[in-house]
């Protein structure tokens, strides 16, 4: 049901039904399906970054769920690599680390200097409570508070490992400390970071 709530969920289904039709037509197309993106270069919207957000101080609340985070390096590798093998016409799942979110929220903030939130939220309530909100305000014409995606993306995470595709290829994930450190810089350099 959230997948078909959300615009982006559905759009990002249609993309790749899309490049998979032609790959069954002759197109030569690699799909990559990384599970949770963290890494420096990230150019979204402020409000939609995780570890800005965390950083900051502006997260009330984290969750005790397990979730799999790849380095966009590390993903960049991967879709080269697939490329490379002519791994074509089917979808490679690129995975990193598994952890619980407030245990990744933790050391984040541990690293910085900062305290963790010390509540944790259920993802479902959370994102259900975030989509009626967004949904409310837009209704009114005005912008919500927070944005219902990422918590929806929360409730799509899971602990995945790394599977026998990304082996064969021969990409395996940076330690995550370094993915951490490595981000924390990158939203600094961009004044993502508000202390």
């Amino acid at each position: 049901m959230r997948r078909a709530a959300h615009p982006y969920f559905v759009t990002k289904q249609a993309m790749e039904s899309v490049v998979l039709e032609g790959c069954r037509r002759g197109l030569r197309a690699v799909v990559v399906n990384p599970t949770a993106c963290l890494g420096p270069w990230d150019g979204k919207p402020r409000s939609l970054c995780f570890l800005p957000l965390l950083l900051s101080g502006e997260l009330p609340a984290t969750a005790v769920r397990a979730v799999n985070v790849v380095d966009v390096r590390d993903v960049a590798r991967g879709a080269v690599a697939a490329l490379e093998a002519d791994f074509f016409a089917r979808p490679i799942l690129l995975a990193g680390h598994d952890i619980r979110a407030d245990h990744l929220s933790a050391r984040a903030c541990q690293l910085v200097g900062k305290r963790p939130p010390l509540l944790r939220a259920s993802t479902r309530a959370t994102a259900t409570a975030f989509y009626w909100t967004e949904w409310f305000f837009e209704a009114m014409g005005r912008r919500a508070p927070f944005p219902s995606l990422p918590a929806l993306l929360m409730c799509e995470a899971r602990a995945t490992g790394i599977g026998d595709t990304q082996r064969a290829l021969g990409v395996m994930p940076r330690p995550l400390e370094e993915t951490l450190v490595d981000s924390i810089e990158w939203y600094r350099q961009l004044g993502y970071l508000r202390t």
